[in-house]
């Protein structure tokens, strides 16, 4: 996995892709590197449906110059930097914009709420979701357990209390 000084991912190539269960696929990187990569969350977010077919998700290939696989030619494509952030997101090692974006919605939580939750300024919650900004690993791992926080008030006097 690749990143710049900044902790954002730079482009990196790809030689191979191969469709996996469910709506995985396997990335092989051109340095000899692998991926593999869910991409249900993505699909499940409306704009990537039409990979919930079979036959067509079964379609993948690398994109043009090898930055991004596509499918349908390029009717849907996903570059390799946002394959590289899901990747290492479903490893638990970064927490992507979208991620946070999708823990506020989980508890149902204003920018204002969640920035006074992870003890942040509301700036800095937006910097973070517009992905402006790399999270750090303490505010993912904050986030992760604000759930335990607000559904066991034993759990360091839980916010459920």
């Amino acid at each position: 996995m690749k990143r710049t000084r900044k902790g954002i991912f730079e482009p990196r190539r790809i030689a191979a892709v191969a469709t996996g269960q469910g709506r995985t696929v396997t990335v092989t990187w051109e340095d000899g590197g692998t991926s593999t990569v869910d991409l249900m969350p993505w699909i499940m977010g409306g704009q990537l449906a039409r990979l919930l077919d079979q036959a067509f998700f079964s379609g993948a290939a690398v994109g043009e110059y090898g930055w991004s696989i596509a499918w349908g030619g390029e009717e849907i494509e996903i570059d390799s930097v946002h394959l590289q952030m899901l990747a290492a997101e479903q490893r638990g090692l970064v927490y992507s914009p979208d991620g946070m974006k999708r823990w506020r919605g989980r508890f149902g939580l204003t920018l204002d709420a969640a920035a006074s939750a992870l003890g942040l300024s509301r700036r800095t919650v937006a910097y973070y979701e517009a992905g402006e900004k790399p999270i750090p690993k303490a505010v993912a791992l904050a986030c992760k357990g604000y759930g335990d926080m607000v559904n066991d008030p034993v759990v360091l006097g839980g916010v459920g209390s």
